[in-house]
């Protein structure tokens, strides 16, 4: 009797480290599917601060000036609207550019670039200096805006 008894009590000994082994992988795939989770959710929020939608960490043409990206326009200023130097040797592309600011305009809303060499422009030696803005719509259509309308050359 008493090694039926031995036994039975070795048999719960082992259920009992079985089951502590068994609670011990769940508790290990409980851990590992809420660190996915996180993980998951941290990759899906990087990607969408990427791709934010007001332009800030925008891809495309334009460059980073004083911390924000400035959106490529296909519009020219005029040249006598053209302002001081702002900034040299700013990097775009494979090459460095000159800021200018824009008269009567603030270098918040837009900026002035020469992004295509000195001896290419709009006519009679002239440079063309095309406008940047840090707001992807104004960039895109300056002529909507009455501010940057007066400034740029007239649509093509």
């Amino acid at each position: 009797m008493a090694t039926l008894e031995q036994s039975s009590s070795e048999l719960g000994t082992m259920k009992d480290e079985v089951g502590a082994v068994t609670a011990a992988r769940r508790r290990r795939v409980v851990v590992g599917a809420l660190i996915m989770a996180a993980v998951l959710l941290l990759s899906g929020w990087v990607l969408i601060r990427a791709v934010d939608p007001d332009g800030r960490g925008a891809s495309g043409a334009g460059f980073t000036y004083r911390g924000d990206f400035y959106a490529l326009s296909s519009a020219e200023v005029r040249p006598d609207r053209l302002g001081d130097v702002l900034d040299e040797q700013v990097p775009f592309q494979d090459t460095t550019t000159e800021v200018r600011r824009i008269l009567g305009v603030s270098p918040d809303v837009a900026v002035a670039a020469r992004l295509s060499p000195p001896e290419v422009g709009s006519g009679q030696g002239e440079q063309t200096w095309l406008l940047l803005s840090p707001a992807p719509d104004l960039a895109a259509d300056p002529w909507s805006d009455r501010e940057l309308s007066s400034v740029v050359q007239p649509q093509p």
